[in-house]
């Protein structure tokens, strides 16, 4: 498989409006959940949620998510040189919402919010090219996935990898709140999920390239795949898709369990979360004498949904020396699409 680099990222998130400033919020354990009065459960009792700082005063999440996710396509293109990457082809290859969750911010390539930022990115590319991967929290990995065989054909194209979604719209709070998965003292549930947002986008190159950027992180395995006994289905599950697609770019990257330095994924507070993490711990990595860093950012920004795994890639690539050598990166869906991605961000002091 061609080797593939990520060399720029950027975010939103209620903890920091670039992806450095995410990241170091994230190092630093900021959080920035809160009973929000806006968001009442059936009871009157504040929802605990993590709406984006800007535009808070907006009802519609579209309306707070799509400025953000136009602000940081903006800021992503400063990394690039016109005079060097003027006129590129470009692929624009964006995670939204699993069908069967609902609330997706966007579901085709002619929807409003893909055509702006392919217009955005218009500027300097050439007409960008724009799949849309609807597979919730892992989406950027298989968006990330397809990047890779582009980049294969087309090994001067620059993609653009993303995930966006908002876990705040009306409908889908409801349903949540139906099947008792909110975080509120109404509830008395400690162990369900605060709502957020968030924008994650990633500029993914071929290593053969030879951009002037220096790379952030390479990708040395990616596997992704579906879990055929989802969270969703209601059926005991024994875990077997997030087990499988770990084994799977653990062994593309032929990393043994001792070099993985740190884990990042997507746990967010609920029970079946922490038990198929804590399942594929056992099964593909094992105890180690050094400390192993497990990373859970949910904690400071909230559930973000198909925003997940591009945070998950982000964090690694600002990270600034925080993470190291090889690290693993988890992701799955309650409806069964799941990823594993092992990345190596051996660039110091960038």
């Amino acid at each position: 498989m061609t080797k593939v680099h990520i060399t720029a990222a950027q975010a939103v998130t209620a903890i920091g409006l670039t992806a450095v400033t995410t990241t170091a919020s994230v190092r630093a354990g900021i959080r920035r959940i809160y009973e929000h009065e806006l968001y009442p459960d059936e009871e009157g009792f504040p929802l605990s949620v993590a709406p984006l700082p800007s535009h808070q005063d907006r009802a519609d999440p579209f309306d707070r998510v799509a400025p953000a996710a136009v602000q940081a396509t903006r800021a992503l293109m400063q990394s690039f040189d016109p005079t060097h990457d003027r006129g590129r082809p470009c692929h624009l290859l964006l995670g939204c919402a699993h069908p069967d969750r609902g609330g997706a911010l966007f579901e085709r390539p002619d929807d409003m919010l893909p055509v702006v930022l392919a217009s955005e990115l218009g500027g300097l590319f050439d007409t960008p090219q724009i799949q849309i991967f609807p597979y919730g929290n892992p989406a950027a990995l298989f968006a990330l996935d397809a990047a890779r065989e582009l980049l294969a054909r087309e090994p001067r194209a620059v993609c653009i990898v993303g995930g966006i979604d908002s876990l705040l719209g009306e409908e889908l709070l409801e349903r949540l709140e139906e099947d008792e998965r909110l975080k509120s003292e109404g509830y008395d549930n400690p162990h369900g999920i605060s709502p957020g947002e968030a924008v994650g986008l990633l500029a993914v190159e071929a290593a053969e390239a030879r951009t002037p950027r220096r790379p952030l992180a390479q990708v040395e395995g990616l596997t992704v795949g579906h879990e055929p006994r989802p969270y969703s289905s209601e059926q005991p599950s024994m875990y077997e898709g997030l087990t499988g697609v770990c084994r799977g770019a653990m062994l593309e990257a032929r990393a043994t369990a001792d070099e993985i330095e740190a884990v990042l994924i997507d746990l967010d507070g609920e029970h079946h979360r922490a038990h198929e993490w804590a399942t594929v711990e056992i099964r593909c990595l094992g105890p180690r004498q050094a400390p192993r860093r497990l990373v859970h950012p949910a904690e400071g920004y909230g559930t973000i949904g198909a925003a997940s795994a591009a945070l998950l890639l982000a964090i690694v690539a600002t990270s600034r020396g925080w993470l190291d050598g090889l690290d693993l990166v988890l992701a799955s869906d309650d409806d069964g699409p799941c990823g594993a991605a092992v990345l190596r961000r051996q660039w110091r002091g960038h």
